[in-house]
């Protein structure tokens, strides 16, 4: 099920970027072919490809594996103790 959400979920915010699979790949430091297969479900993430893509996208993990339907990444207070 997690898979299944991971490549929906980042196909659509590709395709709501505009952002093509080469472009992404290049500012993840990853191969395009390995985004491909990301992307149609043939390989399933590890955490550290993840937090790039999360990054690099300014969603949360927890959007992207389909556990919130909330996709803006947590932000820390760093004035709160």
């Amino acid at each position: 099920m997690i898979a299944e959400q991971f490549d929906f979920r980042l196909c659509k915010v590709m395709r709501a970027r505009k952002m093509r699979t080469t472009d992404l790949a290049m500012r993840v430091s990853m191969p395009a072919s390995v985004l491909s297969r990301l992307r149609a479900g043939h390989t399933k993430p590890t955490f550290s490809t993840l937090c790039k893509l999360a990054k690099e996208l300014d969603i949360s993990i927890d959007w992207l594996v389909g556990f919130t339907d909330d996709m803006r990444p947590l932000t820390i207070d760093k004035d709160k103790p």
